[in-house]
């Protein structure tokens, strides 16, 4: 059976959409979980996302959008913010498949106002740390409450831009 003509995946919302947000988190908890030693089912998830859901090479590109998430990861681990026990190559993957699944399962946020953006990254952001949190992924250099607030004021910045670039990309 091929899997990238199956009838369900080319359904607009109800097929590809869903499958990718279900694969997505599936992938999130395969980084979190395995970390460093799982590195190589890590990619060959994302080989398997580009392989299914891909349209064209301008779509695989489109990636490069992870790198101010990288960044900012690495900036807040320098900072002392995030704490792990050893440096944490899986955020690549983490990045890439999140820049990836925003042309995709999160394309629905291109119809909402940047405003709802920000709020939803204000919150779902940090929400993804705090679950790296509970299961042992990160440790966080400062209390709870204040990292999470930190996160929450850039998650809210950096969602709409992470949307931005996006959408100027389909525009290549």
């Amino acid at each position: 059976m091929n899997l990238r003509h199956h009838s369900f995946l080319r359904q607009p919302f109800l097929g590809k959409q869903w499958l990718q947000l279900i694969a997505f988190n599936i992938f999130w908890l395969i980084c979190v979980l395995g970390q460093n030693q799982w590195l190589m089912i890590q990619v060959g998830v994302l080989l398997l996302f580009f392989y299914l859901f891909s349209k064209n090479i301008i779509d695989v590109t489109r990636i490069v959008i992870f790198i101010p998430g990288i960044f900012i990861d690495l900036v807040l681990i320098k900072l002392g913010v995030f704490i792990f026990s050893e440096f944490p190559i899986w955020l690549v993957s983490l990045w890439i498949g999140f820049a990836y699944c925003l042309e995709h399962g999160f394309a629905w946020l291109n119809k909402l106002k940047m405003t709802y953006i920000a709020l939803l990254g204000g919150i779902a952001g940090p929400l993804s740390y705090y679950a790296g949190l509970k299961l042992n992924a990160v440790e966080f250099g400062f209390n709870t409450s204040m990292t999470l607030m930190i996160l929450a004021i850039i998650w809210a910045m950096l969602l709409p831009l992470l949307v931005f670039l996006n959408n100027r990309f389909r525009k290549l």
